[in-house]
Order: C-alpha cells, then structure tokens, then sequence
C-alpha cells in the first residue's frame, strides 16, 4: 500500500479523542469535532486562527 491509496483525512477525523491539527507557525489548520466540542468553540473561530 502506497502513501497515495490512505486517506489521511478519514484517518484524522476517525482518531480516539479530542485532535488538532495545527501549522508549523500554530495556525489551526484543521481540528476534529471532539476537539471542537471540548474547546467549546465553533469550526469557524477556530480554523485559520493563532493557537493561543
């Protein structure tokens, strides 16, 4: 199986707990519904935002 036939973003979205993904200057760029849920934020005010 090559690195082309996996789904990274399935893969994201189905990991045990509360996750996200962020750029190497701690920008969101991407985070799962459990990490969303516990932030006790929206997509929208998170996603291309500074981690603070």
């Amino acid at each position: 199986m090559s690195t082309s036939d996996i789904d990274f973003e399935s893969v994201f979205h189905a990991l045990p707990g509360a996750v996200a993904l962020l750029s190497p200057d701690l920008v969101f760029a991407d985070a799962d519904k459990a990490y969303l849920s516990l932030s006790g934020r929206t997509r929208e005010e998170v996603m291309g935002h500074y981690r603070l």
